[in-house]
């Protein structure tokens, strides 16, 4: 199961990731990006799960 918390997390990641190219300066360094950017694709890989979604399975797997 994956809680709202999860999902919030991983909505605002998602948003962090996607702006970085504008605002480098909100994440502070290489490792802390791979950490977000690991922490986004196993919530994904847990709600592929859940939901039982091809669709996300599938998108991961590229």
């Amino acid at each position: 199961m994956i809680t709202e918390r999860e999902v919030n997390i991983l909505k605002k990641s998602i948003l962090l990731i996607n702006s970085f190219e504008d605002n480098v300066n909100n994440i502070n360094s290489g490792k802390e990006f791979f950490f977000i950017h690991n922490r986004n694709v196993e919530t994904i890989e847990k709600i592929a799960t859940v939901r039982n979604s091809e669709y996300l399975a599938a998108r991961l797997a590229e």
